[in-house]
C-alpha cells in the first residue's frame, strides 16, 4: 500500500491517449503484413498467432519449403485441364498458418488455447494442424472460398471449405469473422506494396495512413 506522501497528485494522471489501436486490430494487422512479404503472385496470405495473454507468439505467410530457391519455385497454379498439377504450386506450398507454427522456436503446448487471426480461412490440412497445437479460436479477414448459397447443397459432401469448417467446429474451435469484431470489412482493410512508395497500409478512419521508406 502506498502512502498519501508516494501518491502522485491526481491533476498530473490520468492523461494517456484515449483512441489507441485495440488489440484485435493490431493482431490482424500484423497478418495483413506478413501476406505482404508472399511471394506468391495470385494468393498473399498471413497468420499471426496470440496466446491466452494477448501477446503475439507467433507469426507466417505463404511461401515456398526452406533451401528451395524462390526463382525455381513453381508460383503458378494452371493444371492444364487437370493434368500436371506437379509443376503447379499446390503440391508443395506451405500455407501460412503452417509457417506460424513451424516456424516457431518455443515450447509447441504455447500454442494451447491461443487465438490465429489469417487474411484467409484455413483450409482442411491448416485446419487440422490448428486443432492438433490446441489453437481455441480463429478469426479471419476473408471467406472468399465459401460455398455459394446455390451451390450449397450440391456441393457440400465435396468442398474443402466446408471440411475445414467441420473440422473446427467439431473439436470446438471458435470461427470468428473480423468484420464481427471490428466495424471494417475485407475490402477496407488492404495493404499495398509499391516499390516507390514502400510499405503502406491504408486502414480505418481511425488510423493513419503509415509509410516506411
Amino acid at each position: 500500500m502506498l502512502n498519501n506522501d508516494m501518491k502522485i497528485d491526481p491533476k498530473y494522471t490520468g492523461n494517456m491517449r484515449k483512441d489507441r489501436l485495440d488489440n484485435d486490430l493490431v493482431c490482424m494487422a500484423t497478418a495483413v503484413l506478413w501476406a505482404g512479404r508472399s511471394k506468391d503472385p495470385s494468393s498473399q496470405v498471413g497468420a499471426c498467432y496470440v496466446n491466452e495473454e494477448g501477446r503475439i507468439i507467433s507469426v507466417g505467410y505463404n511461401g515456398a519449403p526452406n533451401e528451395w530457391p524462390d526463382e525455381e519455385f513453381p508460383w503458378g497454379r494452371d493444371t492444364e485441364n487437370g493434368k500436371n498439377l506437379n509443376n503447379t504450386k499446390y503440391p508443395y506450398v506451405i500455407h501460412a498458418e503452417m509457417n506460424g507454427i513451424l516456424n516457431y522456436m518455443g515450447q509447441g503446448s504455447d500454442f494451447k488455447n491461443s487465438t490465429v487471426f489469417v487474411t484467409l480461412f484455413p483450409c482442411p490440412e491448416c485446419a487440422k494442424f490448428l486443432v492438433q497445437r490446441g489453437i481455441k479460436k480463429v478469426v479471419y479477414l476473408s471467406d472468399k472460398y465459401r460455398l455459394p448459397e446455390d451451390k450449397y447443397e450440391e456441393k457440400f459432401n465435396s468442398d474443402p471449405n466446408i471440411a475445414a469448417k467441420r473440422t473446427l467446429a467439431l473439436a470446438g474451435v471458435e470461427c470468428v469473422n473480423f468484420a464481427d469484431i471490428n466495424e471494417k470489412s475485407a475490402e477496407e482493410f488492404k495493404i499495398s506494396l509499391r516499390p516507390d512508395e514502400g510499405i503502406e497500409m491504408i486502414k480505418a478512419k481511425d488510423m493513419k495512413r503509415v509509410r516506411r521508406k
